[in-house]
């Protein structure tokens, strides 16, 4: 069996190739050996073709050192515990049960924006009414034309 990979990059593209073997011992029918032994033949020369690309494609596994390093990382996670993990629950956004009227509003003192060049900006507070707008209303642009 003869297996190309082939690695698309931004730049040059990279192929390597992989001749692999596979036996098909212990099947009822001719058929099931066939199938076997293509199979394992396939899987073998992908193997040894991502081999070539490197260490981060899987010639690591074959690296005593990296095992050992491996092993080392393994036992110091230890067990995890079930309490920190993040549930689907804690990830889903509930919707508030609070009324939007009972919430009190905060006024901030005057800072420096660096937004608007270091001039003073100011939170309104919904009861400030002077400077608010009404949201329902529309502003119509005289300029624009479809």
């Amino acid at each position: 069996m003869h297996v190309t990979v082939f690695w698309a990059t931004r730049g040059a593209s990279t192929s390597h190739d992989g001749i692999g073997f596979g036996g098909g011992e212990k099947r009822n029918t001719r058929a099931e050996a066939m199938q076997k032994a293509i199979k394992e033949a396939e899987t073998d020369a992908l193997k040894r073709a991502l081999r070539l690309f490197g260490e981060a494609l899987g010639n690591c596994l074959y690296s005593k050192p990296y095992l050992t390093w491996i092993e080392k990382v393994r036992a110091g996670e230890g067990k995890q515990d079930a309490t920190k993990q993040y549930t689907v629950d804690s990830l889903v956004r509930r919707v508030s049960s609070v009324a939007s009227g009972s919430q009190g509003s905060i006024s901030f003192p005057r800072q420096d924006s660096f937004r608007s060049g270091g001039q003073q900006v100011r939170v309104l507070s919904k009861d400030d009414k002077e400077n608010v707008y009404d949201d329902d209303e529309l502003f119509v642009d005289d300029g624009f034309e479809l």
